[in-house]
């Protein structure tokens, strides 16, 4: 730091700026360097991942997946959460006789980027865009969300995830719950 503005009062005073126009270039030689560890500092907080509750249990994520009709596949279905700044497999309870398959996930960490993937057996998959805000603790993400269908499609053999189609597929609705529900 002293390197930086003395430097500049070094050039200043060789072109043969004197008296308060030198400390002038000082001062702003030192907002400069206030500046730039400012901005790095910024920078280095934002990459960290931040976690959703620091002093206590993660919030889990409960989800219930249901499918239109009993199809055999959805009994051996996985499902992941994938996010920008982890993974985490969910946790499935065994289909029920309503087609209807009941889990639950963690969440680590501060994110509005969530996908949830339905996985099959023969290699298909659905995703799901989770819409949740990066801090889901309210009180009103407490409450099942609405029924969704996927937003995205990758059945065996194509060559990736397509935009689903309207018809009838298998739905997702979720919920947070934390310690104090």
């Amino acid at each position: 730091m002293f390197g930086f503005i003395g430097a500049a009062w070094l050039v200043l005073r060789r072109r043969g700026v004197r008296g308060v126009k030198v400390a002038l270039g000082g001062i702003a030689a030192l907002a400069l360097i206030i500046v730039s560890a400012a901005s790095a500092v910024g920078i280095w907080y934002s990459m960290q991942p931040h976690v959703l509750n620091r002093n206590g249990p993660e919030p889990l994520l409960r989800l219930e997946i249901r499918a239109p009709q009993n199809i055999a596949i959805f009994a051996d279905a996985t499902a992941e959460l994938t996010t920008d700044r982890n993974a985490a497999d969910v946790v499935l309870e065994k289909a029920d006789d309503t087609a209807t398959r009941r889990g639950y996930v963690p969440l680590y960490y501060r994110t509005s980027h969530r996908l949830l993937a339905l996985k099959f057996p023969n290699g298909g998959a659905r995703l799901y865009n989770v819409r949740l805000p990066a801090n889901p603790m309210p009180k009103k993400y407490h409450v099942w969300s609405a029924w969704q269908k996927p937003d995205f499609v990758d059945e065996p053999g194509s060559t990736g995830p397509k935009r689903a189609s309207t018809g009838s597929d298998i739905e997702v609705r979720y919920h947070v719950e934390t310690a104090d529900d």
